[in-house]
Parts: structure tokens; C-alpha cells; sequence
């Protein structure tokens, strides 16, 4: 795929970093920055950062960094055009795409899939609002359930024909391969493998969008009486549907939950539908699955807070009680609600309207203690029954990883529970034991079942080892200086004569002679000296849009710190200098630790080299010209040393 280069600019120019990636994580301000939790790596502390005046993040729990192209090819999993194209269509941009005929060949099978499911939801919707088998039967059903045709669009629902293989025969009209309908799910074949029919005809179809709206699976719902028929089936799993981490209506939610700072997990797919066309659009389901880390860990980049909506039956309970101890594991703050006997919340909010159902959540929204306590079986009641009871909330309460709310928890339980604190405290130890040893049995068969590590472990004395050849702390910095003060002019008196040199210029001439040693570093200050030597503008925007996920994660890293000087310096009246303060100050001193560094290696490999000429009797001429090369080293350094000292006045 090609997008025109004026429509790429027009898409940087319109995207807004923070706006894009507050769609995925929740963020806080802090200065200048926005921070909040890794979407890339599970962690408690905030990591990952937002500079909206430089355009990038940085995550330093994972090292990832770039511009908002960059976040959405590392979070998403796009392409460069994919990701282009995504923000496009978040902004309005219209863009016309020229694509290679052998597009479908070149692409890997899991772009293919999205394609192809991109394909399917086209032809179901089709067919649902467009074909007479589809209203009279699909669309008939979505009315008398309540589902407006404005929902019907937005969640983009459809309808496959009861014909045995009509979407199949469709599909492989349209150039999709047999075998690749049949990876995605959406095709099925009997034992032979000659016939072929589509796994969703005759059902009404949901499909399951990626938080950033591409379509990896679908689930089906049955109209027809069929005992043996599944009321609800699903796409299996693939390349790039996983039951475990797809959330239903997790990309219509997103910005909801943001700003509600509460997310409401429900049952169905038609709970999610009929919720947010009523004006409550916080709302996600878990798509017919128990509650996984992974989609647990999604939710939890958007908001801390979790309420969790199931039926008042038994498998309604049991449900939320086996979510209650992996939300609270994960950090989150649990709240419950069970709806009246017989209802879901589809049926609630349309009995009680919208309104009606925000009052009965703010009014019956119960702690999951209070919801282990008024849903236990009478049998807790008696004395051992709630021993087994205390047991099981102290078990939840040994999740909670935060010790000062684990402990405000343990008061409450001990007072609801009416126990001794202590009693409580106990338990809860007793939990916390009971799972150090089941992990130190993991480890230990982990350990039993892998390879000999002594064979693959570097030692300690070579992991640390001095090299001679890595200068890359200091080609960082030089960067860093670089990509923040590339526009920068620096100011020389030389014998009474004031002198102004651009920063670029400056270390392209001080550094021409020395290739930097770190492959990644190298290939960003040769891009940057090619502009140089050519006179053509430089901006760090170069390198953060030029597709390279790897150099854009550098530039990133190089625009934010992640340590900063403290304010409360400030209040004990300690002058303590900005960073960068003295820019030229910064660039000598950089330069000068870089080419010292490398000076001094060549100091010593010549030094070696004439050692053994002179002992393994070399000749007089490769005596020489070792010698008048380690000269000319000890002259240089000799030079860059004074320069480097106060030789030269600064303005």
C-alpha cells in the first residue's frame, strides 16, 4: 500500500499524540509531560511518558518510544500504512490508497485475515440491511430486541444467509483463498475436505472489533429453534483473534471509560448494544469467556475501577467470584451488581430507562465482600461454614498487592465479617504462604524441566567486562544533544574575534573522523551528517516519521528524561543548574569524553603494536611509522584536552 506523500504530512500535521494514545492509556499530567501506567509491560509504578509539545512517548518499562505513528505500530501490531490510515480515519482525512495487484500474496496471513474480516462484516452487514432474507429475519429480530438502526450501523451488525455456503462462495469469488477462509474460521469443511459451508449462516452477526476498531473475529447468535445447534458461537481462535484478550465493545468504550474513570463489565453482546445506544457507554463484555489477565491488563490503561454486572444466578455468581480475586490481583478497585431476579441489563434499562438504571447501580453497587457475604449459601452460615467463608475473602484480600489498602480492607472485612482484626490478619498470612509455596513448587518444576543453565548463562566477570570498542554512552549523549538543541547556535571568541557556528556544524566538523560503534547510533548520526554535509534542514521529525520503528524509539528516548532535577531542591535555596543549561559547555563536554575515549583506545592499540615490533624485530620503517603515529595520537589529545579546557573565552 502507497498513501500519497501530501496526505502523510496532512495526517502528521492533524494527529495529536496525547489524544490518540488516551484512547488506550489513562493519563495523568505531570509538568510539561503526561505519565501513566506501561501498555507494553505489566507494572505498578507509572513508566510510561507523553511530551504532546515534542509529539512522543517514551516507556521506559519496555524501552519502546517513538511518535503517535510508531505507538499504534508497536501497541497495535499495524503496518506503517495501517497506522496511517488508522489515524486518518480518527481524524476525517480522506486518502486514496494505490495498491499493488499482489497486495494479498505479499502480505502476511495475519493482515490477510483483517482484510478478510474486513470483507465478511461488509457482506453480513450487506446482507442484513440490504437482502429480504436478511430484514425479514435478522434485522426483524434486532428490532423487536430494541436495537435502533443507528446502532445497527455503528456496531456494524449483520446477518448470514441460511444457504449452506453463501458467504464462502462469495469470498472465493472475490479472491480469497480456500485455505485462508479456513484458517479465519469463518469457512468449515467436513472430513473429506471437498465440501465447505459458512460456521455462522443463518445467524445474526456481532462482530468483535481490536481496541483500535479492526475486526478480529465474530461471534453468532441462532434465531432458529435447533436443539442441536449452540445458541452462540464464536470465531476460533487465529492468528489474530484470541478469545482471552478481545473485550466486545471495548473500542466504542474507550473514551467513556476514560472519562466515567469506571468501566461496568457485562454478560452479552447485547447488553454492551443496548446500553450504549441509552446513553451508557462505560460498558464492555467479555465476549462469552471467564475474565482474563490479558483483558484485565487492557482495562486497566483506561481506568482503576471495575464493576462487575452478571446475572443473579448461580453461574452469574460464580462468574464474578472467579473475576473478583484477578481484578484485585491486578490493582483494580472492585465493585459488584446483581441485577433483580430475571433481568440483564438489557432488559433493566429498557423497563427503566436510563436513568433508572444509573440510580440502581449508584444505589446497589455492593464491595465484593458484601457481595461474598449476600451471596453465600446457607450453609456458611453455620460456624465452619464461615471459617470457610473468612478463608475465602482472606484469600481475595491476600491479592491486593498495595499494603496500606490491604489493610483498610482487612478492617473492613473484620468489621462486616464481625471477627477479631487480628483473626483476619491471620488468614490472610496464611493465603499469603499457601501461594509462596505453590510459586516455589512452579519454580521449582520449571527449574527441573529446563536446560543446563550453566551452559547458556554469560558469567558475571564478561557480562561486565570492559570493551574497548563500545563508546555508546557516549554517542548517546551526543545525540541527546543533538536532538534537543539541533537548532542551537554556538557563540566563540577567538583572538578578540566573535565567531557563530551551528550546533549541527559544529560536531559534524569535530567528529567526521570517528565512526560511532553502536550500529543503531551510527545510523542515525550518518543520517544526520548526510543532511549536513548537503546543507539540507535537519529536524528530529525526520527520523521519528520515517517508518523505522527502532530509530524512532531512540529519538523518543532521547527527547524525555525520565529522571528529573526535583523542585524541592528549591526550598534548602541549592542553586542546582538546569540541565543543558550552558549548551556549548554540554557539547564540549560530551565531545570531549567521546574522543578522548576513542583517542585513548588507539593510544593503546598502537602502543601494543609498537611493543611487539620492537621485541619481535620488526623493521625500522614499521618502527617509525608506529612511532610517529603515536605522536601525532599523544599530540591530538594534548590539543583536545587544552580545548577542552579554558583556552577558548565563551560568550
Amino acid at each position: 500500500m502507497r498513501i500519497p506523500d501530501n496526505k502523510v504530512a496532512e495526517i502528521y500535521q492533524a494527529a495529536d499524540i496525547l489524544e490518540v494514545v488516551q484512547d488506550f492509556v489513562q493519563l495523568k499530567r505531570r509538568g510539561t509531560n503526561w505519565i501513566g501506567l506501561s501498555p507494553f509491560k505489566n507494572e505498578k509504578t507509572p513508566s510510561f511518558v507523553v511530551s504532546p509539545s515534542k509529539g512522543i512517548f517514551k516507556d521506559f518499562s519496555s524501552g519502546k518510544g517513538g511518535n503517535v505513528v510508531a505507538f499504534l505500530m508497536e501497541l497495535e501490531g499495524f503496518s506503517y500504512p495501517e497506522a496511517l490510515l488508522y489515524l486518518a480515519k480518527k481524524y476525517h482525512i480522506e486518502v486514496e490508497v494505490s495498491e499493488d495487484p499482489a497486495y494479498r500474496d505479499e502480505e502476511s496471513r495475519k493482515q490477510s485475515l483483517y482484510i478478510l474480516n474486513e470483507f465478511a462484516s461488509r457482506y453480513f452487514h450487506a446482507q442484513l440491511t440490504q437482502e429480504t432474507e436478511g430484514k425479514s429475519i435478522g434485522l426483524s429480530y434486532f428490532t423487536e430486541r430494541g436495537i435502533t438502526r443507528d446502532s445497527v450501523e455503528k456496531f456494524q451488525l449483520g446477518y448470514s444467509p441460511e444457504a449452506w455456503d453463501a458467504f464462502t462462495q462469495e469470498a472465493l469469488k472475490n479472491q480469497f483463498s480456500k485455505d485462508l477462509l479456513i484458517h479465519s474460521g469463518l469457512t468449515l469443511t467436513n472430513e473429506a475436505g471437498d465440501k465447505t459451508f459458512d460456521r455462522f449462516k443463518g445467524r445474526v452477526i456481532f462482530p468483535i472489533h481490536t481496541p483500535a476498531g479492526k475486526i478480529a473475529g465474530f461471534g453468532g447468535r441462532i434465531l432458529r429453534t435447533d436443539a442441536k445447534a449452540a445458541k452462540y458461537v464464536n470465531s476460533p481462535e487465529s492468528d489474530i483473534y484470541h478469545k482471552s484478550e478481545v473485550l466486545y465493545g471495548l473500542f466504542f468504550a474507550r473514551e467513556s471509560i476514560r472519562k466515567a474513570d469506571v468501566v461496568l463489565l457485562v454478560e452479552g453482546y447485547l447488553d454492551v448494544i443496548s446500553l450504549h445506544q441509552r446513553g451508557v457507554s462505560h460498558v464492555v463484555a467479555a465476549s462469552g469467556t471467564a475474565l482474563s489477565e490479558y483483558q484485565v491488563k487492557t482495562l486497566a490503561r483506561l481506568t482503576k475501577n471495575i464493576v462487575l454486572i452478571n446475572d443473579a444466578d448461580l453461574a452469574g455468581i460464580s462468574a464474578t467470584n472467579r473475576a473478583i480475586d484477578l481484578l484485585l490481583e491486578q490493582g483494580m478497585n472492585v465493585g459488584t451488581l446483581l441485577l433483580p431476579e430475571g433481568e440483564d441489563p438489557d432488559s433493566y434499562i429498557k423497563q427503566h430507562g436510563p436513568e433508572g438504571f444509573k440510580e440502581f447501580l449508584a444505589t446497589n453497587q455492593q464491595d465484593f465482600i458484601d457481595f461474598r457475604l449476600k451471596t453465600a449459601p446457607q450453609s456458611m452460615l453455620t460456624p465452619a461454614g464461615k471459617a470457610t467463608l473468612v478463608d475465602g475473602i482472606a484469600n481475595s484480600l491476600s491479592k491486593i498487592s498495595d499494603l496500606v489498602l490491604q489493610q483498610a480492607w482487612i478492617q473492613t472485612a473484620a468489621r462486616k465479617l464481625e471477627f477479631p482484626e487480628q483473626t483476619i490478619v491471620s488468614a490472610v498470612n496464611r493465603s499469603l504462604v499457601e501461594a509462596g509455596k505453590a510459586a516455589a513448587r512452579v519454580a521449582m518444576r520449571e527449574k527441573t524441566d529446563s536446560p543446563n543453565l550453566s551452559e547458556t548463562t554469560i558469567p558475571v566477570e564478561q557480562a561486565y567486562a570492559y570493551n574497548p570498542h563500545d563508546s555508546s554512552i557516549q554517542e548517546k549523549e551526543i545525540l541527546r544533544l543533538i536532538m534537543n538543541h539541533y537548532e542551537a547556535t554556538l557563540s566563540f571568541v577567538v583572538e578578540e574575534t566573535l565567531i557563530e557556528t551551528k550546533l549541527l556544524e559544529y560536531i559534524f566538523l569535530e567528529l567526521s573522523d570517528f565512526p560511532f560503534t553502536n550500529p543503531l547510533y551510527n545510523r542515525v548520526k550518518e543520517f544526520i551528517f548526510e543532511k549536513v554535509a548537503a546543507r539540507a534542514e535537519f529536524s528530529p521529525n525526520d527520523l521519528l516519521n520515517s517508518g523505522d520503528q527502532e530509530v524512532a524509539a531512540l529519538v523518543a528516548d532521547l527527547f524525555v528524561l525520565k529522571d528529573q532535577i526535583s523542585k524541592n531542591w528549591e526550598r534548602f535555596d541549592a542553586d542546582v543548574p538546569a540541565m543543558d543549561a550552558d549548551v556549548r559547555k554540554a557539547v564540549d563536554s560530551a565531545l570531549h569524553r567521546f574522543i578522548s575515549y576513542h583517542v585513548d583506545r588507539m593510544l593503546k592499540e598502537v602502543e601494543t603494536k609498537l611493543r611487539e615490533a620492537i621485541t619481535s624485530g620488526g623493521t625500522d620503517a614499521d618502527i617509525h611509522n608506529l612511532m610517529v603515529k603515536f605522536q601525532r595520537l599523544k599530540e591530538t589529545d594534548r590539543q583536545h584536552n587544552n580545548k577542552s579546557g579554558t583556552v577558548i573565552k565563551r560568550v
